[in-house]
C-alpha cells in the first residue's frame, strides 16, 4: 500500500508540474516568440540543476559514453529534442489543452503503428 500511495503522490506532483510548466511556456511564448531559444534554455537549465544535484544525491557524472553508445542513441536524441521543440511551438500557436490531447494521444498512435 505504501508504494501505491508514494505512485499517486508522484503523479500528482507530474501532474502540477506539468500544468505549471506548460502554462508557463505558453505565457513567454506569446509574449515572446522564439521557441527554439526557449528549448534550449530549459535543455540548458535541466543540464545545469541535474549536475549540481549529483553531489547532493551522492552521485558522480559517469564516464563519457563511447563513441558506440552515442551514435546508437542519437536518432532517440534528436527525436526527443525534437518533439520538445515541436510541443513549444505549439504552445505559441494553440491552447495548452489542444496540446495536451495531442500529446495523450502519441501512445495511441505509435502503438498502433508498431
Amino acid at each position: 500500500m505504501p508504494r501505491l500511495l508514494a505512485l499517486v503522490f508522484l503523479v500528482l506532483v507530474w501532474g502540477a508540474c506539468s500544468a505549471v510548466t506548460d502554462n508557463l511556456n505558453r505565457y513567454l511564448l506569446l509574449r515572446i516568440p522564439l521557441p527554439v531559444t526557449l528549448t534550449l534554455l530549459q535543455f540548458g537549465i535541466s543540464a545545469c540543476c541535474g549536475y549540481l544535484l549529483l553531489p547532493v544525491l551522492g552521485k558522480r557524472p559517469s564516464a563519457a559514453l563511447a563513441s558506440v553508445t552515442f551514435s546508437q542513441s542519437l536518432p532517440l536524441i534528436i527525436s526527443q529534442a525534437l518533439g520538445f521543440l515541436a510541443t513549444n511551438v505549439s504552445f505559441g500557436l494553440s491552447s495548452v489543452s489542444l496540446t495536451h490531447t495531442i500529446k495523450a494521444s502519441k501512445a495511441r498512435w505509435l502503438d498502433s503503428s508498431a
